[in-house]
């Protein structure tokens, strides 16, 4: 759980926790109009991004081993989800 002390950090979280679920639902959408079906063009997305999707991955990974994890990691996680998924 995530509640920073300060009301700057705290608006901050409460926008990426936004921009997250807008980045998931842009990215879905834009994958739901395949022809193949959204389940199957989001794993092809997937394969054909395997190695930057596991740099993401790892990034993560390192992030959560400092809990709570800081805003300003929060950030630049959201900077490289917006990256990875527009690609």
């Amino acid at each position: 759980d995530m509640a920073p002390s300060d009301p700057w950090e705290r608006l901050l979280v409460n926008g990426l926790a936004r921009d997250f679920q807008h980045m998931r639902l842009d990215f879905l959408r834009r994958r739901a109009n395949r022809k193949a079906g959204p389940v199957a063009a989001v794993e092809h997305w997937l394969s054909s991004r395997a190695a930057s999707v596991s740099q993401f991955r790892s990034m993560i990974g390192r992030a959560q081993l400092h809990t709570p994890v800081a805003p300003a990691v929060l950030a630049q996680i959201a900077i490289q989800a917006r990256n990875l998924l527009e690609r």
